[in-house]
């Protein structure tokens, strides 16, 4: 719940920080390096979001799909689009989601993942937008 709130609340920091120990968490280190990897992480990390949610991987979406579509039990709470992108800026996720022209009350979420810095090799790094329409 605490991430949930955190989404709702536009604290792009702390979803990132969430989802980076969600990912370490749930992914073996041979499976850690690609999107697939990441969308199961954030959907362990947003499992508590299901009592709020119907949530629906790779939902078509114009042309396309939305990595995670969280359409809301309550319509007092935001639809979310979540975009993942992996060794991409996470700019890139939110833009995709604009691309799309969803209108209404949604939450555009972008969640990225860098695994490398040349300075150091152990670095994994999650970054996070939180944008409303």
């Amino acid at each position: 719940m605490d991430l949930l709130k955190a989404t709702w609340d536009h604290q792009a920091d702390k979803v990132a920080e969430a989802v980076e120990k969600s990912h370490n968490n749930a992914c073996a280190p041979i499976d850690y390096n690609n999107e697939h990897a990441l969308s199961i992480a954030v959907s362990f990390a947003y499992y508590a979001a299901r009592a709020y949610y119907t949530i629906i991987p790779e939902a078509p979406a114009g042309k396309g799909y939305a990595d995670l579509t969280f359409i809301p039990v309550n319509p007092m709470h935001p639809a979310m689009v979540i975009e993942l992108k992996w060794n991409k800026t996470v700019k890139t996720g939110i833009d995709q989601i604009r691309e799309k022209n969803y209108t209404g009350n949604i939450l555009c979420v972008g969640i990225s993942y860098e695994k490398t810095d040349a300075n150091d090799p152990a670095y994994k790094k999650h970054t996070c937008i939180i944008e409303q329409l």
